[in-house]
């Protein structure tokens, strides 16, 4: 679980820290589920960035 409130911001953030551990080693979780769809929305966008293919390689539920 990653705290945050529910703004594409907190979404944002959640993925680059997932991103992040993967960089050092940890796999990417298969699934998501993020508090809403606007942090959804904030989460994609830094996972599409970062080359991560959704749904691919990681489904994300809002």
């Amino acid at each position: 679980m990653i705290p945050g409130d529910h703004t594409e911001r907190s979404g944002i953030d959640a993925g680059r820290l997932l991103v992040a551990e993967r960089e050092s080693g940890q796999p990417l979780p298969t699934a998501v589920l993020a508090g809403n769809d606007r942090c959804a929305m904030g989460l994609l966008m830094s996972l599409v960035r970062a080359g991560v293919e959704v749904p691919r390689d990681m489904s994300v539920v809002g």
